[in-house]
C-alpha cells in the first residue's frame, strides 16, 4: 500500500515517542535499531482508505533534526611582484554529526518507528593550493 497516513487509535494513552532522544544512532541493522514511534498509538486504515492523521506534525512527532556546520580558511603569500601562492582549507560536516534519515511511517512496514538511514556524509576535509603568475 506504500507510505500512507494511518488512523489514530482511539484506545491508546500514553506517550507516542519512545526511548527517549534519537538514540545511540546505531542504524546499521534494522532488526535491532529501536523504534521511536509505538505502533499501537496508530492503526491501519481500512483498504484503498486514507488514515485520519495529518501529513506532517501527527500527535507532535518530528523528524530527527539537522545541524552541519561547514567552515573554510584562506591565505595567500606573495612570493614576488608576479607570483602569489594561495592555501586553502575546506572543511564539510566539521563536527561530524550525523544526520538520520526520516521515522519509517508505514504502518504495515515491518521497521514502523524506527530510523534505518543517514543522509548526510561524515566529515570532509580538502586542501588545495594555487600558484598564480
Amino acid at each position: 500500500m506504500g507510505n500512507c497516513f494511518t488512523n489514530y487509535n482511539s484506545t491508546f494513552s500514553g506517550n507516542v515517542r519512545i526511548n527517549g532522544d534519537w538514540g545511540d544512532g546505531d542504524i546499521r541493522n534494522t532488526g535491532t535499531a529501536p523504534a521511536y514511534i509505538d505502533r499501537t498509538a496508530f492503526a491501519s486504515p481500512a483498504a484503498f482508505t486514507f488514515g485520519d492523521t495529518p501529513p506532517t506534525g501527527a500527535l507532535g512527532l518530528r523528524q530527527p533534526r539537522m545541524v552541519n556546520q561547514d567552515a573554510g580558511v584562506r591565505r595567500d603569500f606573495q612570493i614576488r611582484e608576479n607570483l602569489r601562492l594561495g592555501f586553502q582549507c575546506d572543511a564539510f560536516n566539521i563536527f561530524n554529526h550525523v544526520r538520520f534519515g526520516g521515522i519509517n511511517t508505514n504502518i504495515t512496514n515491518a521497521n514502523f518507528g524506527k530510523v534505518t538511514s543517514q543522509v548526510n556524509t561524515p566529515r570532509v576535509i580538502q586542501f588545495a593550493l594555487r600558484i598564480e603568475f
